[in-house]
């Protein structure tokens, strides 16, 4: 007997439910609804787009991405030697052992050069950063100063700077490369800009 659409869509969200280990929680985010502009170290930094990561129908946190020029086009987004910012807000909690994991593999997803034995410690020293679980309404900033490198913050609280802008375009490349880790999200994001 087979299952209904529906029905299977229940039994998957279901599992993914599981997975992550927790339904959501009540929020208690800083960020509510992305401004057009916001101010990092005396830079003004546009809107590029916001969205929504998803993972079987589940909604996993919600990003907005911002830079000093606001350019729409991949290329630039990554390659761009400007003031950039990404911003996370949780929607439900996610185990620190899988963020990471997660986020290690995204990262290497986005490596020209799998083998790059110095790139590869990077990304670790900078998952070094997140110890512990993302509760619901964790807002977690990612901001990358020219001469300064890739800042992480965690509800306001700074985690720590990965130097380099070799890091920054590959975190960047990560969400809007080829092989990005969200093409739902990247789309979402490039069809606001483009307005």
């Amino acid at each position: 007997m087979k299952l209904q659409s529906t029905g299977l869509k229940a039994i998957l969200c279901l599992s993914v439910l599981l997975l992550l280990g927790s339904a959501p929680e009540e929020a208690h985010s800083q960020e509510t609804t992305p401004e057009d502009t916001i101010s990092v170290g005396g830079k003004t930094l546009k809107l590029i787009g916001r969205g929504v990561r998803e993972f079987l129908f589940v909604d996993i946190y919600k990003l907005a991405a911002y830079s000093e020029s606001g350019d729409c086009k991949p290329k630039n987004i990554i390659q761009n030697d400007e003031t950039k910012a990404i911003r996370m807000s949780m929607v439900r909690k996610i185990p620190a052992d899988r963020m990471n994991s997660n986020l290690k593999s995204s990262l290497i997803d986005a490596m020209d050069d799998k083998n790059d034995e110095e790139m590869l410690k990077t990304i670790d020293s900078f998952l070094t950063f997140f110890k512990g679980d993302l509760v619901s309404g964790t807002f977690i900033e990612i901001i990358y100063k020219p001469g300064i490198g890739t800042v992480a913050k965690q509800n306001g609280k700074k985690l720590g700077t990965t130097p380099g802008k070799a890091f920054h375009q590959l975190l960047w490349k990560s969400y809007f490369g080829k092989d990005t880790c969200c093409s739902a999200l990247k789309k979402d994001i490039l069809e606001m800009c483009n307005k």
